[in-house]
């Protein structure tokens, strides 16, 4: 319990999401408040945006930070490496968290009548989930923002090699058993999930990238406890 205290403590004051991103999400949040008054059924339209707001921050590294000593004063007092971990991971998405249930909460006080808020579809917590895992635990061992610049990459050349492109990917997520790729639209469009109630075929396809999400993050742990990570600062 003393360990998470002195991570928590820590990454409050030293977050592992640059200030910039949160000011674009805080800003994503302002232009929904603004939509909310001006254009209640578009109050979600912020969401795409911080989603991939959400994956740069979740590609935040630790290993680079770790070896240059960043984490010594947590390491020195006897917080293991799996605490460590786990507050560097919630340090990086709670800050897209909290922005993405206010969204959803705005959307839902707007147009709850009509409908239930977009940013609480299964689809959409889905994609959330996959921009909070996948990037962070691919980042742990490199470095800050390299799954992010990976992830653009792969989604602009997925949009330019596979015909008809963006329609291509929505049509593989919207119905999946058309195309044998089809459960790799998750990770690569994630965007195109928001506002989805799952169905079955549906949740079929994003399980292998939910059950990649979890082994990898997984796997990350277990590497990161035997990485060498001499404490700099006690040398």
């Amino acid at each position: 319990m003393t360990s998470c205290v002195l991570v928590l403590r820590f990454f409050r004051v030293v977050p592992p999401v640059p200030r910039p991103l949160v000011v674009l999400c805080l800003a994503a949040v302002a232009a929904s408040a603004g939509l909310a008054l001006a254009a209640p059924s578009r109050t979600c339209e912020t969401l795409p945006g911080l989603l991939v707001l959400q994956i740069f921050a979740a590609s935040s590294g630790v290993l680079g930070a770790a070896r240059r000593g960043y984490y010594d004063a947590l390491l020195s007092r006897g917080v293991g490496r799996v605490v460590l971990l786990a507050g560097h991971w919630t340090a990086s998405i709670a800050p897209g968290v909290l922005c993405w249930l206010c969204v959803a909460g705005l959307d839902y006080l707007v147009n709850r009548v009509t409908r239930p808020p977009v940013g609480l579809a299964t689809g959409s917590l889905v994609a959330f989930w996959l921009a909070s895992s996948l990037p962070w635990a691919v980042t742990v061992s490199l470095p800050r923002f390299a799954a992010g610049i990976g992830w653009l990459v792969g989604l602009a050349t997925a949009l330019s090699t596979i015909p008809a492109g963006q329609a291509a990917l929505l049509a593989a997520l919207r119905q999946p058993d058309l195309v044998s790729w089809a459960p790799l639209a998750p990770v690569v469009y994630p965007m195109g999930l928001l506002g989805l109630e799952l169905t079955p075929h549906q949740w079929r396809m994003v399980l292998p990238g939910l059950i990649g999400s979890v082994l990898l993050s997984l796997a990350t742990g277990a590497w990161f406890t035997r990485a060498d990570l001499p404490l700099e600062t006690s040398q």
